[in-house]
């Protein structure tokens, strides 16, 4: 990864906003923060993020909903929950919403900035391996692949290769 990640924050409550702001940005990351789901929007319709620092408990929509929907309009963005709430089924929702890390506060801010790191490092490390799959057979590229003879679609759709010596 050659840059900081562009991070997005969604949370309500000021004074937690601003440190984490404050934190980050001083950690070199490119940082805007909202404090709700309506700004959000705004925010998003001119500018994507990488990763996206979620709050559940929001006035008007709440985070479930923010990051369902997030999730199917960029699939891609990394999502990073940030809240309260500490039952297991708070967690469930929230991965099956389309989170990728859940924590709880309080949380160290060296933590979110690892965190951040780490699934940043992530996301562009699948941009890249996407880059690598061979576009005649749409596999990974491999010392194996001399031994293709031929690749083709059966009739239920399926490509099916042949391997020879």
């Amino acid at each position: 990864m050659n840059h900081l990640a562009d991070i997005l924050i969604v949370e309500d409550n000021y004074a937690l906003r601003e440190s984490l702001s404050d934190y980050l940005k001083n950690e070199g990351f490119s940082l805007r923060c909202v404090d709700d789901g309506e700004e959000l929007n705004e925010t998003l319709s001119t500018r994507a993020c990488d990763v996206l620092v979620l709050d559940l408990n929001l006035p008007n929509e709440d985070g479930l909903s923010i990051s369902k929907r997030i999730r199917n309009a960029y699939p891609k963005m990394g999502i990073v929950i940030l809240t309260a709430r500490v039952q297991g089924i708070d967690r469930t929702q929230s991965y099956e919403s389309g989170a990728d890390i859940y924590l709880t506060k309080p949380v160290s801010p060296s933590e979110l900035r690892t965190v951040i790191l780490n699934l940043s490092r992530r996301i562009d490390h699948k941009e890249e391996q996407l880059q690598f799959i061979d576009a005649q057979t749409g596999l990974l590229p491999g010392p194996w692949m001399t031994y293709l003879n031929e690749s083709e679609v059966d009739e239920d759709g399926y490509k099916t290769i042949s391997f020879g010596g």
